[in-house]
């Protein structure tokens, strides 16, 4: 599932007494790992969340499992025993941070976690780094898997951007999604995914007086009045949708890569292949440091279609 919408739309909120109760439910078979950009950032927003709540349950209701700890950013099931040394730490919720000083450290060290049931929650995930969609794919493999991003739509490359990506049969970004000003949900890339789309002016807390810290009109207005209805920051922070023409000058998309059959293998018409080799020297934090690329015919590709074509050379290959 992925959230996208306006700022004080409700996503971390929901997703932190979401993760509670799953974790109520179930606290013997259930890991769920909560991932936001720093150790800060995870205290001002999901994990602070989440502590309050916990807290305030407990209160109410003594018999309900989970034991904090704070120095670790974790909520486990085990209780403490004078007479057992150790305690398990595998059921319950773990707080990870992704990001220290300026280096990003993603979630690695959790990504073969096993138990019946794993969840996956990210917070603000337009600003983690891709390792994190990665790491779904991992996490996947466990019984009983589902993961949550949370974020203010920013850029169809980013982390939030690739989960959120309409499907195929949608067309991608580029088919233009109905970006009409109501609630919204649509399918996404990965099978049995969905996007939930929250638009500020249809909050629910526009007068203001539902009592919850919910976008308002005046919020809206005063947003409006200072950057304009076309600025990337009322798109993003007001509107929740993801800001026309980020990727205008963007030479390849991803649709474009799907069209021509970029993503699959390629059944090479000889032995005539190039390869060149390519290095990003100045590697600061990319998953892909070192690569090889392969070019040639295809073997259902005529030698008219290669020299009529305005993307390849026409010198003998």
């Amino acid at each position: 599932i992925v959230v996208i919408g306006p700022a004080s739309s409700g996503k971390t909120c929901t997703a932190a007494t979401d993760a509670l109760l799953d974790y109520y439910c179930y606290p013997s078979c259930t890991s769920i790992i909560i991932c936001s950009t720093t150790r800060e950032r995870l205290e001002d927003r999901i994990w602070g969340e989440l502590k309050k709540y916990h807290r305030a349950a407990k209160e109410r209701y003594r018999w309900l499992p989970g034991n904090l700890i704070e120095g670790r950013l974790r909520l486990v099931t085990d209780e403490r025993s004078e007479s057992v040394d150790g305690r398990d730490m595998r059921n319950g919720i773990i707080g990870v941070p992704c990001k220290q000083g300026t280096d990003y450290i993603g979630i690695s060290g959790f990504a073969g976690i096993k138990n019946k049931r794993v969840r996956l929650i990210g917070d603000e995930i337009s600003f983690l780094p891709k390792a994190f969609v990665d790491a779904i794919s991992n996490l996947d493999k466990n019984e009983d898997f589902k993961a949550v991003g949370l974020g203010n739509p920013k850029d169809t490359m980013d982390a939030l951007g690739i989960l959120a990506e309409p499907s195929v049969e949608l067309g991608g970004w580029e088919s233009g999604i109905d970006q009409s000003p109501k609630t919204k949900t649509w399918s996404i890339r990965r099978r049995d995914g969905i996007c939930v789309q929250l638009v500020g002016s249809d909050s629910p807390n526009l007068d203001g007086k539902l009592g919850i810290p919910i976008i308002t009109q005046d919020q809206i207005d005063r947003d409006v009045e200072f950057y304009g209805k076309d600025s990337m920051q009322f798109t993003m922070m007001n509107e929740g949708r993801m800001p026309r023409g980020q990727g205008s000058h963007r030479v390849l998309t991803r649709q474009m890569c799907v069209k021509f059959g970029a993503m699959e293998e390629p059944i090479w018409r000889d032995t005539r292949i190039k390869k060149i080799a390519f290095l990003d020297a100045g590697y600061g934090g990319d998953r892909c440091v070192f690569g090889e690329l392969n070019f040639g015919l295809l073997a259902q590709q005529s030698l008219v279609e290669v020299a009529t074509s305005p993307i390849i050379s026409q010198e003998p290959i």
